[in-house]
């Protein structure tokens, strides 16, 4: 049998191909992934090989496996070169080929944006070279606006993609991803030459002067990223560009009247239609970075009075079937660029603003998750910028008037978390809010609850941690009191058959954990409280036995993870940090080590209960295998700083059957320390 040489033609390697540039191996950095990576990229570019737009088909197979390759890949992998032809070539895409989907075109201008991460100055998007096509009009007409501005352009006329929302929203980001580099590299002169022809393009258009909506819309989203990074940036620009800050100042407010005037004559019916509630939102959006000079604008009360009117007129006539066509283009999108307009006004009032007072009413009334994140980040921000007279304020209608905080619930806790993760420097704090703080204190921790909601629980104890962290000396020893003895209560009343008890358990596992952190100096001789929340907590991961001794069954939520939070509480108590024992105090390492074995002798003397309610429990009930394995160096721990005379009078008060269950715990321990 004669054997023939194969020809190359004859074998079908899309297969190979497929999976090798879909493979992982190209987010490391051995050298034959960057042999891969380069073929990625050649690759890639063979694909659009030919210079007549005409012959490029984008929409083949061969495309989407090589353009995904390119998704995943991290940009820093790429060698600079390669990065360059990826980046000159994707913006060639977007700005001569048809794309079918603005779903692809925003994977285009995202893909671009990823590349800027690692730029380099030889990308067209970054030096404003534009890539010109041989005998098409549009290399003159390309010409004369900068490639940032033309992409913008070409995004209209071309994809028609700036009516889809995510589109908008990518477009914002390159443009901004553009200007971060610009600036960051000032000091090059391509960076001020292309600064200085893009300022020079915005000076001689200082309107949306377009009619056409979706033109505006992009024209607004460029103008505004470089006019805020402008303002951002001002104070470090180079001397050929100082000379245009004057202009550009005029050109800021001319553009600030520009985005005004749709507002002046909205038609409030149109906003029932998802396009007209984007473009509304893109225009807020824009308006956001112009707050400074709107303040000052004596058209300010009719712009603020349509502000406010926009999300009530959306919410009496809002349709359910077009909330759930997309967060870009739902009620909850307008509601968010709305409030995140009234924020950035309200920092400037002396008062607390009302808008903040309705963002928990506005994140209970929203459905899309990624505008409830939207919201909270505004607010964040926004609180950042207020005043002490203000946010003093804020706490106390978050809190209300009820001492047991009776008023407070999810939306409302969550804001409080966000005000005072904001109180950072307890220096900096007033005095009326220094006597607030230990209000909010007693309010929240009499809130906590085992029948409360476990997201509001969890809450609740992350304020209480931070409050306990940043601002511990507004915390005395009786609220310490006071947690303990609501951790043992919770975790008493914990059903762990229900879903929610696991975030509780391990949030009282978190806030006992900050207790013994940053307040063990204010434990001493309240060990009983101690062991009364450690015992309960202990409870939480025993499964019990039914009357006849049968096992119940895995009927609990809590485990291995669970386990080991509790085990490392244990650690905590009897391992002391030496923060922990040190406090403020500056101490020698002398008695540094004194202090340390004072803290292990006191937890020696009263642990040993625990110790017999372990075993104790061990007889009524039963620890699954990964959870006695998790739970193993905590019960270790307190072995370990228990005395064999304190050892020795436990075994006694122990009954037979808990000093059989004791004997083989300690046999493990043994073995153990081995």
């Amino acid at each position: 049998m004669s054997s023939q040489p194969i020809s190359s033609q004859t074998i079908d390697s899309n297969w190979l191909w497929e999976d090798l540039l879909r493979s992982i191996v190209f987010i490391d950095n051995s050298r034959a992934a960057k042999i891969l990576r380069n073929f990625q990229a050649v690759q890639y570019q063979k694909i659009l090989g030919s210079v007549d737009p005409n012959y490029w088909n984008i929409n083949s197979v061969q495309y989407a496996i090589a353009f995904e390759s390119l998704q995943k890949a991290p940009a820093h992998r790429f060698e600079r070169d390669c990065r360059v032809d990826i980046a000159n070539c994707v913006l060639r895409v977007l700005l001569y080929q048809r794309i079918n989907s603005p779903a692809k075109a925003t994977e285009h201008l995202d893909l671009l944006a990823k590349l800027i991460e690692a730029p380099a100055q030889a990308m067209n998007i970054l030096s404003n070279v534009h890539i010109g096509l041989e005998r098409n009009f549009l290399v003159e007409k390309s010409r004369n606006v900068p490639v940032l501005v033309f992409l913008a352009d070409r995004l209209i006329e071309k994809q028609k993609s700036l009516d889809d929302f995510d589109c908008v929203a990518a477009l914002r980001r390159l443009a901004k991803s553009v200007m971060r580099y610009l600036f960051s590299n000032i000091s090059q002169q391509t960076s001020v030459h292309y600064l200085e022809e893009l300022y020079a393009w915005l000076a001689g258009r200082p309107t949306l002067e377009s009619k056409d909506s979706e033109n505006r819309r992009s024209r607004s989203v460029v103008m505004e990223a470089a006019l805020d990074a402008y303002l951002r940036h001002r104070t470090e620009v180079l001397d050929p560009l100082r000379q245009e800050m004057g202009t550009l100042n005029v050109v800021r407010q001319h553009f600030l009247n520009s985005l005004l005037k749709p507002f002046y004559r909205l038609d409030y019916g149109r906003l029932q239609e998802p396009p007209a509630r984007h473009e509304v939102g893109v225009g807020l959006e824009c308006l956001a970075s112009f707050t400074d000079l709107l303040i000052m604008n004596p058209d300010l009360p009719n712009f603020y009075s349509t502000l406010v009117a926009i999300p009530e007129y959306v919410r009496l006539h809002k349709n359910r079937d077009e909330t759930d066509m997309g967060d870009y283009c739902s009620v909850d999108y307008l509601q968010t660029r709305v409030s995140r307009m009234e924020y950035k006004l309200g920092v400037w009032d002396q008062h607390l603003h009302p808008s903040f007072l309705g963002t928990a009413r506005k994140l209970r009334n929203m459905q899309s998750a990624r505008e409830k994140d939207n919201l909270l980040r505004h607010f964040r921000e926004a609180v950042t910028m207020l005043g002490p007279q203000s946010k003093e304020e804020l706490l106390k209608a978050l809190i209300g008037t009820d001492q047991d905080g009776g008023n407070l619930e999810d939306s409302s806790i969550l804001l409080l978390r966000t005000a005072l993760d904001d109180l950072k420097d307890p220096a900096q704090l007033t005095e009326q809010m220094g006597a607030l703080l230990p209000r909010v204190f007693f309010t929240i921790s009499q809130r906590i609850s085992p029948s409360l909601d476990p997201r509001e629980c969890t809450l609740l104890m992350q304020c209480l941690s931070i409050l306990m962290q940043k601002h511990s000396r507004m915390v005395s020893q009786w609220d310490i009191e006071n947690v303990l003895a609501k951790i043992t209560s919770t975790s008493l009343g914990l059903n762990t058959k229900v879903k929610g008890s696991s975030s509780i358990f391990l949030g009282l596992c978190k806030l006992f954990s900050t207790i013994l952190a940053v307040h063990r100096a204010k434990l001493g001789g309240r060990y009983h409280l101690i062991l009364q929340a450690l015992q309960g907590l202990l409870q939480c991961l025993f499964i019990p036995y039914k009357g006849n001794g049968a096992a119940k069954g895995e009927a609990t939520v809590l485990g291995e993870v669970h386990a080991a939070a509790f085990s490392k509480l244990l650690t905590t108590i009897c391992e002391p940090s030496v923060s922990a024992v040190s406090g403020s105090k500056r101490i020698s390492r002398l008695e540094l080590n004194d202090e340390t074995k004072k803290a292990k002798s006191i937890a020696g003397r009263h642990l040993h209960y625990f110790i017999m309610e372990y075993c104790s429990l061990q007889l009524k009930g039963r620890l699954l295998p990964e959870v006695k394995a998790k739970l193993a160096p905590g019960l270790y721990s307190v072995l370990k700083v228990i005395s064999e005379e304190v050892m020795k009078t436990m075994n006694a008060a122990m009954d037979s059957s808990s000093r059989s269950v004791f004997k083989a715990l300690y046999g493990e321990f043994k073995r153990a320390c081995r």
